[in-house]
């Protein structure tokens, strides 16, 4: 998979304050709207770190009987 755009360059809050139909639940109750921009913006966070790591390239696997290399955790 190739990933061809970046990250989101505008927070979801900044994006949501210029459409009225945000604003208006903004308006009718605040802490709601700022609980829900929150967390629609760590849901934004997590869905484009998930796109990263699917366009990640993959290792191929090693051959039969090559020598594998010890990890971190191995030491």
């Amino acid at each position: 998979m190739a990933l061809d755009s970046g990250a989101p360059k505008v927070a979801l809050e900044q994006f949501t304050r210029n459409e009225t139909r945000f604003r208006l639940v903004e308006q009718q109750d605040p802490a709601r709207a700022r609980e829900l921009a929150r967390q629609g913006q760590a849901a934004i966070r997590a869905r484009f770190a998930t796109l990263e790591d699917l366009a990640r390239p993959i290792s191929p696997p090693a051959p039969a009987g090559a020598a594998k290399l010890p990890t971190i955790a191995e030491h």
